[in-house]
């Protein structure tokens, strides 16, 4: 019984914070232009969208760290992922606009709520590489290489 409890309320719980980020994807969307014929097709663009994006952010967020850890790039540079995370969300929004006939936005509109969401992405992810240890693909052969020397003696 107590278990039945505490997923009805982690539940609720994520329901809830699904509705209010949805919500204020809704008002974020009306100020750039979005128009809808029905609140049926308003819901079906935001959950469409919604796991769409989930996977593709996890995806984008992960390029420039497998860059640095090849030695791609110097760093894990923040400006390389406010690019993807600009185009991929752009890309989203003109794709969801095109194969559905209930939701427009026009494309100006669509590249001001990417940018906007690329920008708050940038703000709030911006310290994650301190977080991370990156090792470039020769380091970690070097490591490989010492460690196999020293199993030899």
């Amino acid at each position: 019984m107590k278990k039945g409890i505490e997923i009805t309320i982690v539940v609720t719980l994520i329901g809830l914070l699904l509705a209010i980020f949805s919500f204020a994807e809704f008002i974020f969307l009306n100020l750039f232009g979005l128009q809808y014929e029905s609140v049926g097709a308003l819901l079906l663009f935001l959950f469409v969208g919604f796991l769409i994006d989930v996977p593709l952010s996890l995806l984008i967020a992960s390029i420039p760290r497998v860059l640095k850890a090849f030695g791609m790039l110097k760093s894990s540079n923040r400006s390389v992922a406010f690019i993807l995370h600009l185009g991929s969300a752009w890309i989203l929004i003109g794709l969801l606009d095109l194969m559905m006939d209930g939701v427009s936005i026009s494309v100006g509109g669509a590249f001001l709520v990417a940018l906007v969401g690329a920008m708050i992405d940038w703000l709030f992810n911006g310290k994650d590489d301190q977080k991370f240890t990156y090792q470039t693909y020769e380091e970690i052969k070097k490591q490989r290489e010492l460690k196999k020397s020293g199993e030899d003696h």
